[in-house]
């Protein structure tokens, strides 16, 4: 290995490793900074998803506790909206009786994220005999 001359026997690093090094830092910085803003929104993300599931399953077990002629096959009865850390979640309730000897019911829960990246849905169902 050829041996490199230095002025006046100075050590140090040179001016271009130095802007090397630091480009290389920013570039990772820059990645690590991407993904830590992606996992937040995606946590954001699934703990809403969650608070949908969570609101979907009470509205379930709201319905699941009333008596089975007291179940209403009207929709608007047991429609409703909530609002949770800026997020407004509406739930739709569609209950049917196919063929007289069970009923059926889907819970939609609705909402947009904050984002404005669209609006989400999430359905629920059950069936329910006397």
């Amino acid at each position: 290995m050829p041996k490199t001359r230095r002025l006046n026997g100075a050590r140090g690093v040179a001016l271009v490793e130095v802007m090397a090094a630091v480009t290389i830092l920013l570039i990772t910085l820059m990645g690590s900074g991407y993904l830590y803003i992606s996992g937040s929104r995606f946590l954001a993300n699934q703990q809403r998803t969650q608070l949908a599931l969570q609101l979907a399953a009470q509205k379930l077990e709201d319905i699941r506790g009333e008596a089975y002629l007291d179940i209403s096959l009207e929709e608007e009865y047991y429609n409703d909206s909530e609002a949770y850390d800026s997020t407004s979640y509406t739930r739709e309730v569609v209950v049917t009786d196919p063929n007289g000897t069970y009923k059926e019911i889907e819970v939609t829960v609705n909402w947009s994220d904050g984002s404005g990246a669209g609006n989400h849905e999430l359905v629920l169902g059950t069936y329910i005999a006397p």
